[in-house]
């Protein structure tokens, strides 16, 4: 004899959750008519109580399981082996130029870099330095669903008052009730706390846009964080007494950090392999990389500060000492740019290397195109014009 189980709990008039041994469904209705949601479909049920006579009918959900319909594919009413191969290479394809795609936008910084051109207004620069996407998101999830888990704690509230009569029922709604409270207060408070800190940047950037020392460190402090590096990467900073110039340290990735392969895909074997690069490959991909962070960080601070006439840029990161073998901080990278040259330049579409050279700097690329310790230049070097 099979062993049945079966369960039925009302948590509120005409509502009923069902317990079985094949899983729960949920019913609405009273005894004669009902709808029953569970992982079937869903069903409505018509009956005369007292007759024995009853319709059931589905009305959402597929007619045929997934298994029938696999079994009359397999009967000639689906694709042939060919097809389904060539579907799988052409999935693969996809799937391994994403990867590729994704590894070239990051490693290609200088492509977001903001040109002359793309100097901000007042409003403009607000909405960037916020995250523009990110505000406006927050404030539709919050401003859509605050409203809704409020309506769903009164109503809560209210079946716990008037409907709830047995201890689970209570527990139920008194649970709805506190969950849907605590979500329409967190999420009243996120939007608040949003709306303040998009006012105190707009009052610390009216500042910034006349030159403020301490207010441009503080929006610039703010964009940073707001930068989606591709690696690890933290700029440090300080501005000048005048807000005319900024002088960045950056640490840099590890050239360890760069992506050491592609994707291909063998059509034959209908699989997706790894295609390795080398050495020369990695440190020409991780000079690109460096030189792109310097550039982005540079047209970041002339496109959102006017007032900024002069940026610094030096670059460092990890590496063994030889003599050593302890880890220490190499410079590799340094630049001073100028708005007025910046102004005749292309940065997003110049090779980021030869781009470079337009400023003073400092680089040093050894024979395999791996980047050198250097001596930076400092604020000092800036005002005597000392720079190579």
């Amino acid at each position: 004899m099979a062993l049945r189980f079966r369960r039925s709990l009302k948590i509120a008039p005409g509502i009923k959750i069902n317990i079985g041994k094949r899983g729960g469904s949920l019913s609405f209705g009273r005894r004669g008519s009902t709808v029953t949601v569970g992982r079937g479909g869903t069903f409505a049920n018509i009956g005369i109580p007292g007759t024995g006579l009853s319709w059931r009918t589905k009305i959402f959900g597929s007619a045929k399981s997934s298994r029938s319909r696999g079994v009359a594919r397999r009967r000639g009413g689906g694709m042939t082996a060919a097809q389904q191969r060539a579907m799988n290479v052409v999935a693969l394809q996809k799937e391994a130029n994403l990867y590729n795609s994704g590894v070239d936008e990051g490693i290609n910084q200088h492509k977001k870099t903001f040109s002359a051109q793309d100097v901000f207004e007042k409003k403009q620069a607000v909405k960037y330095i916020c995250g523009e996407e990110r505000v406006t998101l927050s404030v539709f999830f919050q401003v859509l669903f605050a409203p809704f888990f409020f309506m769903i704690a009164l109503f809560g509230i209210l079946m716990l008052f008037a409907v709830a009569k047995s201890p689970m029922e209570l527990i139920v709604f008194a649970a709805i009730s506190l969950f849907s409270a605590a979500g329409s207060v967190i999420l009243i408070r996120k939007f608040v706390r949003c709306r303040k800190n998009e006012k105190l940047i707009q009052a610390d950037y009216a500042k910034a846009f006349d030159g403020d020392q301490e207010a441009i460190g503080n929006i610039f402090e703010s964009l940073l964080k707001n930068i989606d590096w591709f690696r690890e990467t933290t700029p440090n900073f300080e501005v000048s007494s005048d807000g005319k110039a900024i002088y960045i340290d950056i640490d840099l990735p590890k050239i360890e950090d760069m992506p050491d392969c592609t994707m291909i895909v063998k059509k034959t074997e209908q699989a997706m392999y790894k295609h390795f690069k080398d050495e020369d490959t990695i440190a020409k991909d991780y000079s690109t990389h460096v030189h792109g962070i310097v550039m982005r960080i540079a047209g970041t601070c002339f496109a959102v500060f006017p007032s900024v006439e002069v940026v610094l840029c030096s670059g460092y990161t990890q590496r063994n000492n030889p003599q050593t073998g302890i880890l220490q901080d190499d410079y590799v990278i340094s630049a001073v740019f100028d708005r007025t040259r910046w102004s005749k330049t292309n940065p997003a579409n110049s090779i980021p290397e030869k781009f470079i050279e337009q400023f003073p700097y400092r680089r040093t690329a050894g024979r395999k195109g791996i980047l050198e310790t250097i001596t930076p230049l400092s604020p000092d070097d800036c005002k005597t014009k000392q720079y190579r």
